[in-house]
């Protein structure tokens, strides 16, 4: 079986294939991209960190409809998958470069709160100086690393991610680490723990209790985006909100990003 089988295969890649569109080997590759891309059902049962900080993650309606379950679509495009993946790769490289380093105290660290409940993954803590120092890796395209490197300032989310963390650690000191991706150059921004930032934890926690105590009580929150908004077009529970209704019981203001 397995003799005919190969020998048919072989048969196979002697002809000759004519003329082949290869904008359609391209979008056939691609796909390949999205065969895991379906329709999940998933509760939630914490806030992530990473979700808290960008597009769909500032809507209470989100936390809401993800604490008590629903169908989760990630609508991506077969670039933002290979992105992604890309970065998982480069995130796994840097860890391991810095292991080699000798200064790895440990990678991937569970960071978890309970009230309110949060729940994520610090890329790596360091030890430098004698002191635990956790780091967020990040990788960029050439213009946005530049950017960095000549404003010597990190995107506020990033910040807002990595404060989390410090903050549920007990830390004063973090480090962004961002990649050039074209390059592989470095550049390392410290972010040190100050009081406008601990205002801004305290808004933050304060903000997801509230989502939270709405969602124990079973109060849907008002929906404040427009269906048409590029937040609703990218969330993965767009479908379910949508079937709701716009007011229902409880109005909670969207998250403020960090300034």
């Amino acid at each position: 079986m397995a003799k005919n089988l190969l020998r048919a295969m072989i048969q196979a890649s002697n002809r000759t294939p004519g003329r082949i569109n290869t904008q359609e080997v391209i979008e056939k590759i691609e796909s390949g991209y999205l065969v895991n891309d379906r329709d999940t059902f998933k509760t939630k049962k914490s806030f992530s960190p990473s979700t808290l900080v960008y597009g769909h993650g500032a809507c209470s309606r989100y936390w809401y409809l993800a604490f008590h379950g629903a169908e989760f679509n990630d609508v991506v495009t077969p670039h933002q998958v290979a992105n992604m993946r890309n970065g998982s790769l480069a995130h796994e490289r840097i860890q391991q470069a810095i292991a080699d380093a000798g200064i790895l105290v440990t990678k991937e660290k569970k960071i978890v709160h309970s009230d309110p409940p949060i729940f994520g993954y610090c890329d790596a803590e360091i030890l430098w100086n004698d002191a635990i120092v956790p780091c967020e890796i990040k990788t960029t395209n050439d213009m946005s690393f530049v950017k960095r490197k000549e404003s010597a300032t990190a995107l506020s989310y990033h910040i807002a991610q990595l404060l989390m963390y410090m903050h549920i650690e007990d830390h004063d000191m973090g480090l962004i680490i961002y990649e050039n991706k074209n390059t592989h150059d470095l550049y390392v921004l410290p972010v040190e723990m100050n009081q406008h930032y601990r205002d801004w934890i305290s808004y933050l926690f304060g903000w997801c209790r509230d989502v939270k105590a709405a969602s124990d009580q079973d109060m849907l929150p008002n929906k404040l985006y427009r269906s048409n908004s590029k937040v609703c077009k990218t969330c993965p529970i767009a479908a379910t909100c949508k079937a709701l209704p716009t007011l229902a019981d409880v109005e909670i203001p969207l998250l403020e990003p960090l300034e």
